[in-house]
Order: structure tokens, then C-alpha cells, then sequence
């Protein structure tokens, strides 16, 4: 992941990546929970990257990553 990579480099980025993932999973899963068929691993398949994407903000930014939560608007509130 280009987050794990650069560390704290990709802090300028971070917060928007984060949260643009973080919205990325609680659309698909809105979407999917609404979803009258079987669900096809395919239709998953964009919350497994989202969530690659924050294990790589998570690894990259190390005990720092409370923070870049803390900071977010939109997510804060969900994580106490």
C-alpha cells in the first residue's frame, strides 16, 4: 500500500484517503444490505480494498492513526 510506504509522508492525503475509504464501505454495505439477491463476492469486492487501504493507513501511521480519526468530522464520533 502507498500509505505503509511513505508513513507519515502520506499525512497531507491521509485524512481524505481515510475518510473516502471509510465512506466507500458504508455505501457498499448500504447497498448490499438493500440487495433483494444472493450477493456475488464481486459485489464486495470494493469494501476488500477499502479496508486494505485503511490496514495500510493503520500500519503506516503507527499509533499515530488515533489522531487522523479524532480529526475526522464525518467519523470521529464512531470511534471513541
Amino acid at each position: 500500500s502507498t500509505a505503509l510506504t511513505c508513513g507519515m509522508n502520506f499525512q497531507p492525503w491521509a485524512l481524505e484517503t481515510f475518510e473516502l475509504a471509510m465512506t466507500m464501505i458504508e455505501s457498499c454495505t448500504m447497498i448490499l444490505a438493500g440487495a433483494e439477491d444472493e450477493i456475488d463476492d464481486e459485489e464486495a469486492d470494493p469494501i476488500v480494498c477499502a479496508a486494505d487501504l485503511l490496514d495500510g493507513l493503520v500500519e503506516g501511521f503507527g499509533e499515530n492513526f488515533g489522531a487522523l480519526v479524532s480529526s475526522s468530522t464525518r467519523f470521529a464520533e464512531y470511534f471513541p
